[in-house]
């Protein structure tokens, strides 16, 4: 019932269980957040994070409404780091910034605590990106903000005046991993995000994120998370709850 209090300092009186679901992210702020995350933009993340907080207070939002939103941050960041392959030390500093997020108690506390969250992130991302081939770097930004089109390695080859072949190798070579592979990649990672942070269904979570029919979204999901989506929606859904 505490859970229910307004970020407050005031004196509140709850006296029964309200059953209101916690807010989820609106699909504008869900998009926009993920985009300033992935292209490494920490103040574009962080002034849309004060506008919401800022409707949370507006609308008197509750302490399990900012625990909900701590959460699905530190989804969303996890997800974003993951292919990085970051230091253990790095990933040690993501966490325990993350950790703080979880512990705020005030607005401001939250305010703080984003903003020295998406600094980080950003400089990680941000640091990758200085280190990339300039060809690769370039061709993962495409996959990176198309890929829910209809991506192939000979549009690719055609856009970047290379023959596909020589594309092929050569992604490999300064990646580490083929076309495919990255597409795949990147497509699932979204698509792990909306299933946390949106109410989507499955099928539009896989057609929003390039593919074209459910068995081969979860084909592909299954293949490299190891489980169907529906049955991975329901365990971060039930690892937010156990948070609380």
């Amino acid at each position: 019932m505490a859970m229910q209090a307004n970020l407050t300092e005031d004196i509140q009186f709850i006296d029964k269980l309200q059953a209101a679901p916690p807010m989820l992210l609106n699909p504008k702020h869900e998009q926009a957040l993920g985009s300033f995350m992935q292209s490494g933009n920490a103040e574009g993340a962080i002034q849309l994070m004060s506008q919401i907080i800022d409707l949370f207070v507006k609308n008197g939002a509750s302490v399990q409404v900012y625990r909900h939103l701590a959460d699905l941050i530190a989804s969303k960041v996890w997800i974003n780091l993951e292919p990085l392959h970051l230091k253990a030390e790095s990933v040690d500093k993501a966490y325990s910034i993350i950790r703080q997020v979880r512990e705020c108690a005030t607005v401001q506390d939250y305010l703080d605590t984003f903003t020295e969250l998406f600094e980080c992130v950003a400089a990680f991302i941000n640091e990758t990106q200085e280190r990339q081939d300039p060809i690769a770097a370039l061709i993962m930004d495409i996959l990176n903000t198309r890929y829910s089109q209809d991506l192939s390695l000979a549009y690719l080859a055609q856009l970047l005046n290379m023959s596909p072949a020589y594309l092929s190798v050569y992604i490999k070579e300064k990646t580490g991993a083929n076309f495919s592979d990255h597409l795949n990649e990147i497509r699932i990672r979204k698509a792990k995000e909306l299933l946390i942070v949106t109410g989507m269904s499955i099928h539009d979570i896989g057609v929003h994120v390039g593919y074209e029919n459910i068995t081969s979204f979860n084909r592909m999901f299954k293949k490299q998370i190891g489980m169907p989506p529906g049955e991975f929606r329901k365990q971060q859904i039930s690892h937010i709850h156990k948070v609380k």
